[in-house]
């Protein structure tokens, strides 16, 4: 039995409306009447529309929302949209979080689409969507902040191979390298229930590498006495955009679940006080701080891959803040900004470490939350 009677209804209306048609037709279904059940769209958000060329349907598979296919291989018919199933979305902000422009790999000038080596699609065919679990937020780190095309192609191509299937540019823009059900390598352990999203941002000391002042943050867990330099503003809407649009899973056919995987309310602190806290940072590589088979919102520095490092912190935060805070009800874009920048100074005493009898040991760092929960 399908769980998500919606999302079946749609695939198979897809692939009727393409049985009979002509080879060279895009085939475009508005499709805002999703939405019109008894629960409505969770987060007011309806795709426009979704297209895919009547050539790429191969026959429906048993048992699964996905159909047998190559989704490495396919080739976007229209290059400002995202791909997801060989289906093309075109997204669109609500004024209220506000993102830049789509960009797929069909603007091969702009957009890498990746083939890490040693690890090709062979190994992976297109995922179910009902495989995705998990959502993985990023920051480059040593990576150009310009996010040229040949940075990043370097992803791929130094060191241990990597790939991711979005990320976002400093202006906001976001580029699709890769159908969102191909299995990309972007987090130990987690990748074959993910998909993630790289923040082009050289988030180490602004100092070293030269970011306008508006961007520092002093005194963070993350930098000690050097200033943290965070993305854009623009980048961290455009994040907190897809974290919005791919929780609310019900017409996608996802299961990544509206939570938050770094927030621990009711913990102890060090003092052995309870709590409302949101990981920031951690000291220690290698370590687990939490359940990693847990569905959900991921920082990448929340698994144990990710530790030590400045990996999807700030934007988790900011992300929660602008969607949930205030008992869901959200802040607004500049007041999230702001709340998140003195959280995590540790002059405005925010910062704390959790207590020695939790599963995160005693070099993992929080801001406290409450005010907000």
């Amino acid at each position: 039995m399908y769980e998500n009677f919606e999302w079946l209804l749609w695939k198979l209306r897809l692939s009727a409306g393409a049985a009979g048609a002509e080879d060279d037709v895009t085939h475009q279904y508005v499709i805002a009447e999703a939405a019109d059940t008894e629960e409505g769209d969770p987060g007011g958000r309806v795709f426009a529309s979704a297209h895919r060329p009547s050539w790429s349907y191969p026959p429906l598979t048993s048992g699964t929302f996905g159909m047998a296919k190559d989704c490495r291989a396919y080739e976007p018919v229209s290059d400002d949209t995202m791909v997801l199933d060989l289906l093309e979305f075109e997204l669109e902000d609500d004024g209220d979080i506000e993102i830049g422009d789509v960009v797929n790999w069909a603007d091969d000038d702009t957009v890498y689409h990746y083939d890490t080596p040693g690890r090709t699609n062979s190994n992976f065919d297109c995922r179910s969507p009902s495989d995705v679990t998990e959502f993985i937020l990023h920051e480059t780190g040593g990576a150009d902040n310009t996010w040229d095309y040949d940075s990043q192609e370097i992803l791929e191509t130094t060191g241990s191979p990597g790939s991711v299937q979005l990320s976002i540019h400093e202006g906001g823009d976001i580029y699709c390298h890769n159908d969102l059900l191909d299995v990309m390598y972007q987090i130990s352990g987690h990748n074959t229930r993910s998909f993630g999203v790289e923040i082009a941002n050289q988030a180490g000391d602004a100092e070293e590498h030269d970011v306008e002042d508006d961007r520092r943050i002093p005194n963070t867990p993350y930098t000690g006495s050097s200033d943290y330099a965070r993305p854009t503003h623009d980048q961290l809407e455009a994040a907190t955009f897809l974290v919005d649009w791919f929780s609310n899973t019900e017409y996608l056919g996802l299961s990544i679940d509206y939570t938050w995987v770094g927030l621990r309310e009711g913990m102890q602190d060090e003092n052995g006080d309870q709590r409302d806290g949101f990981i920031i940072h951690s000291d220690v590589t290698g370590a687990s701080h939490t359940n990693e088979n847990t569905s959900g919102i991921w920082a990448h520095s929340w698994d144990s891959s990710g530790q030590g490092k400045l990996d999807g912190l700030f934007p988790a935060l900011y992300s929660w803040l602008r969607l949930e805070a205030n008992d869901g009800q959200g802040l607004n874009a500049d007041d999230a900004l702001e709340t998140a920048e003195e959280l995590v100074n540790t002059d405005n005493g925010d910062v704390f470490k959790d207590g020695p009898n939790t599963i995160s040991g005693d070099d993992t760092y929080y801001v406290d939350v409450e005010e907000y929960t």
